[in-house]
């Protein structure tokens, strides 16, 4: 499958929203719980929407039926995978850990392509997921700032010298859950590459973030702390990430999905991991070694490689 130039672009825009969507999580989530925060981000952000459904997809040739029952079974995954990244991030406190975790969905998505719907993935393209999982690996080996408790910690040393290419990886029940949003996300992505061309990618979008959003909301009535003094401390992040991360940056992976090989998609949009700390240096004060810094080059040159085209393997 060829890649389309406008799909990278569009894939590439959400990367940076939901990059810096990072910084506004950590921020809400020091006055919402997770539930709270999800259902009322994504149940605005769905609403959000509506209009811009009446406007632009009124006369659309896309199945309703399709397009909802896609929508309601994406936006269940969507709240997991949303709600496990939440609550990591609440746990961690880092901006930049949640975003270079989250962004391990990159080489799990290749493999879930493979099964699910048998596509062949270019020798490139799974190079460049390697690549990209190198530049992860030596990032969270960068001293990146989190207030988790470790579960696991490992000294890292690279042979290239060890006076650059030194640090700690620490793991902790935090980075966890992380990593399972990481699963979670990523059969997100093959879910939509499954249906993107039979849907309307707008009303596709709004009805998954409503689903989430209520399902969401549903829980943490049962199980959180509902006050409206919280909302109004939160109200920015909330805001940001309603509008921004989620209407228009979920939206934008619909529609450049649509033109896009999954695994392709997956490494494009792991950049957001990049955006996270950038957001998270600039905004909150997080630190990261030089380790950590070339890491993200490696990573950003991996998503280029992918983007070569090559042989399937």
């Amino acid at each position: 499958m060829k890649n389309k130039p406008s799909s990278v672009i569009f894939l590439l825009l959400a990367a940076a929203i939901w990059g810096f969507a990072f910084v506004a999580q950590v921020a809400g989530g020091e006055h919402l719980s997770m539930f709270y925060f999800n259902g009322i981000r994504f149940l605005l952000g769905g609403v959000a929407l509506i209009p811009v459904v009446i406007i632009f997809e009124k006369n659309s040739k896309a199945s309703n039926k399709t397009t909802i029952f896609a929508g309601i079974v994406a936006g269940a995954i969507l709240c997991t995978a949303a709600n496990l990244q939440q609550c990591g991030i609440n746990i961690t406190g880092s901006s930049g850990k949640g975003g270079f975790l989250t962004a391990m969905y990159s080489v799990i998505v290749p493999v879930l392509a493979m099964i699910f719907m048998k596509k062949r993935t270019g020798r490139n393209t799974w190079l460049g997921a390697i690549i990209s999982l190198v530049g992860l690996f030596m990032i969270l080996s960068g001293n990146l700032s989190s207030s988790d408790t470790p579960l696991l910690s490992a000294a890292i040393r690279i042979v290239a010298g060890k006076s650059v290419f030194a640090g700690t990886l620490s793991v902790g029940f935090g980075d966890i859950l992380l990593l399972l949003c990481a699963v979670a996300f990523a059969f997100h992505v093959v879910f939509i590459d499954c249906f993107s061309n039979r849907i309307s990618p707008i009303k596709f979008s709004s009805t998954q973030f409503i689903t989430c959003g209520i399902i969401s909301l549903l829980i943490a009535f049962f199980t959180e702390a509902i006050t409206p003094q919280a909302v109004q401390g939160a109200l920015v992040p909330i805001l940001y990430s309603a509008l921004m991360s989620t209407a228009i940056a979920y939206t934008l992976q619909v529609i450049g999905q649509k033109g896009a090989h999954p695994t392709v998609a997956a490494i494009v949009m792991s950049t957001e991991s990049m955006f996270a700390a950038i957001g998270g240096a600039l905004l909150l004060g997080e630190r990261m070694s030089s380790t950590g810094y070339i890491g993200c080059v490696v990573m950003l040159a991996g998503v280029m490689l992918a983007q070569i085209p090559s042989k399937a393997t």
